[in-house]
């Protein structure tokens, strides 16, 4: 699928996304990280790539979800994660 085709999905997605993925992030649910249950993601560029993006009170990036390119979309709570798996996408696609 491309990235069009899994957009309303992960559109949907947001609103559980954190429940769903908080362990791995490794941010326990507490009184001080509930709001995040219920806080909205918002439009975001992270590495100069669309996003949608989680953050804290601090403006701290959480969660997001990362237009990496056409078929790829990196979830993760790292600018500097995005930073080196879009250098990844993008050395193995210029060897193709």
């Amino acid at each position: 699928s491309s990235v069009a085709d899994v957009f309303d999905s992960l559109r949907i997605w947001e609103r559980k996304m954190f429940l769903d993925l908080h362990e791995l992030i490794g941010i326990n649910l507490s009184s001080e990280t509930e709001y995040l249950l219920t806080k909205d993601f918002e439009d975001g560029v992270v590495d100069n790539k669309n996003a949608r993006i989680l953050s804290d009170k601090d403006g701290n990036i959480v969660l997001a979800y990362v237009y990496a390119n056409e078929n790829s979309i990196i979830i993760t709570n790292s600018a500097n994660a995005v930073h080196e798996v879009a250098l990844r996408l993008g050395s193995a696609s210029k060897k193709q």
